[in-house]
């Protein structure tokens, strides 16, 4: 605790909060200011993914919940700071992957990540701020690098969750950052034909495509690179020879299978 003056900061509190945090720092003569600066003592926060607690942690600052001056107000007095540190994964939800997490590693890691204010997922969802990988291989990593909705993910390896166990504050992710790799089909512009399949088939071939970063255009032109069919199409491939682009692109039957397709000349 400093013997000085305290000056704090606050990150990630909602409006009432902030508020109700600066009305209690003022009954204990708190100053509170927009930045940190060389004369902040604390950053009063509920987030460790913001700048401020980034910049806090290099300036080796305690970062403290609001409850530390909820409390302290309460109690006309400053509390010790240590029962209000913010955990160092508050907030973060942790998918992991890789051979070596087998049960009883991903129950170890779990009560860890929880331990430090995390929550750990099996699976990718859409609140996923990290993924701890062992290698960058494997499907969850391969969804980070081509999923749309999953690609503000950051793929770090395993010695980032052990940093942050040993230092106690979220350690900054980028040098444990794990190279991603372009999507696979992100030069391919994608033409899928209607009426060669269900609207259903379609729709997931469309959706397939997307997920390997292809391009998708609404009209068989120059540019198009490949068209994708579904089953009827491929059965019949003279059904669509009318459509056909010069020079013809290679049609790429469905079923579901874009990463190991069957091909289907019409040259």
């Amino acid at each position: 605790m400093p013997d000085g003056p305290i000056t704090c900061t606050v990150s990630g509190l909602n409006p009432q909060l902030k508020e109700a945090v600066h009305r209690a720092g003022e009954r204990l003569g708190i100053t509170f200011t927009p930045t940190l600066d060389e004369n902040s003592t604390h950053l009063v926060a509920m987030t460790v993914q913001s700048d401020k607690y980034r910049h806090a942690v290099r300036l080796e600052l305690p970062v403290v919940t609001p409850e530390w001056v909820l409390r302290s107000a309460d109690a006309g007095k400053l509390e010790p700071e240590v029962s209000f540190l913010l955990p160092p994964l508050h907030g973060l939800v942790i998918a992991v992957t890789g051979p070596g997490f087998d049960e009883e590693t991903r129950e170890r890691t779990s009560q860890l990540i929880e331990r430090l204010g995390g929550r750990m997922t099996r699976g990718l969802i859409a609140e996923c701020t990290h993924l701890v990988a062992e290698a960058p291989c494997g499907e969850k990593f391969h969804a980070c690098c081509t999923v749309a909705d999953l690609r503000n993910v950051q793929v770090v390896s395993c010695g980032w969750l052990d940093a942050c166990a040993r230092t106690g504050v979220c350690v900054d992710a980028a040098q444990y950052l794990m190279a991603r790799r372009e999507p696979c089909l992100s030069s391919c512009v994608l033409y899928v034909m209607r009426g060669s399949a269900s609207d259903e088939e379609l729709a997931e071939l469309a959706e397939a495509a997307r997920a390997v970063g292809a391009t998708r255009v609404e009209r068989l032109g120059r540019l198009v690179t490949h068209v994708l069919l579904g089953e009827l199409a491929c059965d019949n491939p003279t059904r669509w020879g009318s459509e056909r682009a010069t020079p013809a692109p290679a049609a790429v039957r469905g079923g579901g299978a874009i990463a190991s397709p069957a091909v289907v000349s019409v040259r």
